[in-house]
């Protein structure tokens, strides 16, 4: 006789579930920060205050995106979605040419980029699927979108972790730790494509 803590009569609304799903997608991204932490690290022999230096691109272009995206969500409404999702195919890909070697010196463009579409989708995905739910039932959609978001990168970091740590082997070398963190990657971009 009490309250839900999930209303599955909310998941007959299909926008909602495909917001779910889209969230979850989402933040599988989880794992890029440790898997590009342990490349740099482990792999690139860098400090962690190197790491995280080199971590920042990413960090600038998600403050300035995410500064202006609801100027964004007004203008194109749920096709920010879309936009930011592109942004971070974009420059996940160009990091991921950039680690292999065809890119050398586009590493920082493509964290940018890839900031920048993190800082598009984050403040904007949670308006977008919730705005499908009856305002009665706002607080418990977004409970389960904010539940969704916490699967996700739990499953991101153990899924695509998993994939990165597997292609590692027993005893790595700097090229193997670029190979992983590139085909980790390439898992990140296929689920945000």
């Amino acid at each position: 006789g009490g309250d839900p803590l999930v209303a599955l009569h909310l998941l007959r609304n299909s926008d909602f579930v495909i917001g779910l799903v889209m969230a979850l997608a989402f933040y599988m991204l989880s794992s890029f920060y440790l898997t590009f932490a342990v490349y740099l690290q482990s792999g690139l022999q860098q400090s962690p205050l190197e790491a995280g230096l080199a971590t920042l691109p990413f960090a600038a272009g998600f403050f300035v995106s995410s500064l202006v995206s609801s100027l964004v969500m007004q203008w194109l409404g749920p096709r920010t979605l879309t936009l930011g999702f592109a942004l971070q195919v974009v420059g996940f890909s160009v990091v991921m040419l950039s680690v292999g070697g065809a890119l050398p010196q586009s590493l920082e463009f493509g964290l940018i980029c890839g900031g920048l579409g993190f800082g598009t989708v984050m403040p904007s995905v949670i308006k977008a699927v919730i705005g499908s739910i009856d305002p009665r039932h706002a607080g418990l959609a977004s409970g389960m979108m904010i539940s969704t978001f916490q699967i996700g990168a739990a499953l991101g970091v153990a899924v695509i972790g998993g994939v990165f740590y597997s292609l590692l082997g027993p005893h790595p070398r700097a090229d193997d730790y670029a190979h992983a963190f590139t085909i980790a990657l390439g898992c990140n971009v296929a689920l945000l494509a």
